[in-house]
């Protein structure tokens, strides 16, 4: 299973259709010359398509935004005809109304081409919910990493404005005379403090003349610096999520056996900016979501979000809070094929088929959903477990008590 190339880039739907000829080869008994006589005759003739092409109109855009976009290929990559070997000898004479012969039929005539597909639509969905849940994380992540380095800095910046503090009401005190006070902001008894007073104000008027004045006149830089960093860091930021499933049916029908294979990609990506990160560290503990604690309590959840991560979605709810929406869309890509054969061997007394052929349709569809806010979150189910139709039961089972 892959990609496939489509047979024109043109906007719009085109068919491309080849001629497809059926044949019977052989012999059969000839009542006027009374003898086997050799035949071979065209049985049908008719046109399939195999290849379809389809393409939205062009959107002229500033080269920046995206926009919702789709696009779709089916190809036949191979119709290979099977043969039947039909065959009759008379048993009274062994030679009246005998007849031997070899028909090429096409798999293409029995199943039109591109008429089914295999691929589970609730499934790929899941697929697009999850995609979506994961990049709300991953902003809320992100966001929360930026929102750490924030508190370590302003943590910082606090602990200076207390130094500062504390030294300029020292001075202050030692200035005018307040003794006990100035003692105080240093953490000593007065007695300790009158012990060797002059050298400590010494001391402490360097201190205050070398450092902690300059210090005290750059807090203003400081803050300056701090804001300056808060926008740096503010920037935008980007959140990636991508959830990925395939499948494999088999349909055995009438006299054909039918394979099918798909794989579908979906892939979400958010741009934000942090617009109130107190509201983002608030979010980051779980304050804001009642809905997610309750959910963590109530027995057995971590068994259910095995199969459906609940928490993740209940979480994923918030992810957005104390950003500002930026741009964002979310990307499939499904890739299909069709394998069908001709059941070999014996069919009927006088016909056997002897060449089981071999037909294959390769289908490839892309779609993008433009998203012009933080997109909505959706229950989903986990399949990497267990890739179970009860996933799926009590994905829905779970949708109808949330509703």
């Amino acid at each position: 299973m892959g990609f496939v190339t489509a047979h024109t880039n043109r906007v719009g739907t085109w068919v491309q259709s080849e001629l497809r000829e059926e044949r019977i080869v052989g012999s059969h008994w000839d009542v006027d010359t009374r003898d086997q006589q050799p035949v071979d005759d065209l049985i049908s003739s008719y046109a399939i398509s195999t290849a379809v092409s389809r393409k939205p109109p062009h959107i002229k855009g500033d080269h920046k935004s995206n926009y919702d976009y789709w696009r779709g290929v089916n190809v036949v990559t191979k119709d290979i005809p099977y043969i039947l070997h039909d065959h009759y000898v008379n048993p009274v004479d062994g030679q009246t109304s005998n007849y031997d012969y070899l028909r090429n039929e096409y798999i293409s005539l029995r199943h039109t081409p591109f008429s089914a597909s295999p691929v589970r639509p609730l499934t790929v969905e899941n697929a697009w919910n999850e995609s979506i849940v994961k990049a709300l994380l991953s902003l809320q992540g992100k966001s929360a990493e930026l929102g750490n380095d924030l508190g370590e800095l302003k943590t910082t910046v606090e602990a200076l404005a207390a130094d500062v503090m504390k030294a300029g009401n020292f001075i202050r005190h030692m200035k005018k005379g307040r003794w006990r006070k100035a003692a105080d902001d240093l953490g000593l008894t007065l007695r300790a403090f009158n012990h060797d007073r002059g050298k400590t104000l010494a001391n402490y008027w360097l201190s205050y003349s070398y450092g902690w004045k300059p210090l005290a006149q750059s807090m203003f830089d400081i803050q300056s610096s701090l804001h300056e960093e808060i926008e740096r860091r503010s920037r935008l930021i980007e959140g990636h999520g991508t959830a990925k499933v395939n499948g494999h049916v088999e349909f055995p029908y009438n006299d054909f056996e039918e394979q099918g294979d798909w794989a579908a990609s979906c892939k979400t990506t958010l741009k934000a900016s942090i617009s109130d990160n107190s509201l983002r560290m608030i979010s980051k503990f779980g304050l804001t979501n009642p809905a997610a604690v309750a959910w963590e309590l109530v027995p057995f959840s971590f068994v259910v979000d095995w199969f459906i991560p609940v928490g993740n979605t209940l979480q994923a709810m918030t992810a957005a809070q104390g950003l500002t929406f930026v741009g964002g869309w979310t990307n499939q890509l499904i890739l299909e094929e069709i394998n069908i054969k001709h059941k070999f061997g014996y069919m009927t007394p006088w016909t056997d088929c002897v060449d089981a052929g071999d037909y294959q349709e390769r289908s490839v569809g892309f779609r993008r959903d433009v998203h012009s806010d933080f997109p909505g979150t959706k229950f989903y189910a986990d399949l990497t477990p267990y890739s179970t139709p009860r996933a799926l039961n009590a994905l829905a089972l779970v949708r109808q008590l949330t509703k």
